[in-house]
């Protein structure tokens, strides 16, 4: 029955057409952007290789760390890889052990990550339709499917980042947990919170889901809720890693503030909204990554009015308002978008929105693939959008 039930669902995500169509072009956006483009900044190059001419534009920026860790492990890297959670490069890691063998490291660990990355995401795209139909028709499921898929970041989904393995995790946890498999939803929670430090986050938010079936008693969700308590218990492990076999808990908090030297902890997170907009309002310099920030929590606070409007279900406006907040607490715009991208519940309510205003629909589609391709190819020549 589970066996027949997963072949099923695996059958039904490959067999997503348009999944298959934006992944062959994106690649080929890729192809193009990497080999015949000029960079803009400095960038990784792969020029001896077949395999680096086509994968090369996927494994830039922090993807080198990921890369570090499936090569090598945490121990013979330098600090700064610190900063990046476990699970997925280890799962890179040992799934490209074969493959090393034969050929280069680096590159069938870029290939095997790639493959992963595609397959996260076909199922990422299926849970989401599932999910959806749970409370609405399918045309608003088949709307989420371009949405997300054409995200202005959407290209990191292929990149040699977290974003589609993490957006797995916490879609089908969330899935589980409608469909009250609590079990299983939270070890999912745990791999997710082993993935990215967000991935915490569920624990509140499933804490909000598990009272809701539980018509908001506490008294009646015990013992079981128990199990949502321990869903960071990925991230913590991995705290419990760092003190005591790489030297100290302080070296992720070096490790962070040597990869992201601009981010600076701030409880006051509404300046990482304000201070650009002053920067804006005096025509003084502001970045472009800051624009683009402005324009995602624009989204966002429209998303929030949409959570009012069609009465979204109140673990999802939690998980939501939290993964808003927690990145705007480093005192920057920088990569809010990828951020924000993998907050379902935001795809949920624009989908929604567009079913209802098909004209607002396609030209939000025309604008925002438009807005990805450009983004990818100044990310691929050296600029980082995020």
């Amino acid at each position: 029955m589970i066996i027949n039930s997963a072949k099923k669902f695996i059958k039904e995500s490959l067999e997503n057409k348009y999944l298959w169509i934006w992944v062959l072009s994106y690649l080929i956006l890729s192809i193009i952007a990497y080999n015949f483009m000029t960079p803009l900044k400095t960038r990784p190059i792969y020029e001896n290789s077949l395999v680096g001419k086509i994968f090369g534009g996927l494994s830039l920026f922090d993807a080198s760390s990921y890369l570090t860790i499936a090569k090598d492990g945490y121990e013979n890297a330098r600090i700064g890889v610190t900063a990046f959670f476990p699970f997925y490069p280890i799962i890179i890691r040992y799934i490209s052990y074969p493959f090393r063998l034969f050929t280069d490291n680096v590159f069938s660990i870029i290939i095997i990550g790639t493959i992963l990355n595609v397959f996260c995401l076909a199922f990422s795209l299926n849970f989401l339709k599932k999910i959806i139909k749970i409370d609405y028709q399918g045309k608003v499921a088949k709307y989420s499917q371009f949405i997300l898929l054409l995200f202005p970041f959407s290209f990191f989904f292929l990149s040699l980042y977290t974003e589609s393995i993490f957006l797995l995790a916490i879609i089908s946890s969330f899935y589980f947990a409608r469909n009250k498999r609590w079990l299983l939803a939270c070890i999912i929670a745990i791999f997710a919170s082993s993935i990215r430090l967000p991935g915490i986050l569920l624990a509140p938010a499933l804490f909000v889901e598990f009272l809701n079936q539980s018509n908001w008693s506490i008294k009646r969700s015990l013992p079981k809720i128990l199990w949502v308590v321990i869903t960071p218990l990925g991230a913590i492990l991995y705290f419990i890693y760092i003190q005591m076999f790489r030297g100290g808990l302080y070296l992720y908090f070096e490790a962070y503030r040597t990869s992201w030297p601009d981010r600076k902890f701030t409880p006051f997170f509404l300046s990482s909204i304000f201070d650009p907009i002053i920067e804006l309002i005096k025509f003084k310099s502001i970045k472009p990554n800051d624009i683009l920030g402005l324009l995602i929590v624009a989204m966002a606070i429209f998303v929030i009015y949409l959570f009012y409007k069609y009465k979204i279900r109140a673990s999802y406006i939690v998980f939501s308002i939290l993964n808003f907040v927690l990145p705007l607490l480093t005192g920057t715009m920088e990569s809010i978008g990828r951020y924000y991208m993998v907050v379902f519940p935001i795809i949920i309510c624009l989908s929604i929105f567009f079913s209802k205003n098909r004209w607002i629909f396609w030209l939000y589609i025309i604008s925002s693939a438009i807005a990805s391709i450009v983004l990818m190819i100044l990310f691929i020549n050296g600029v980082f959008v995020g």
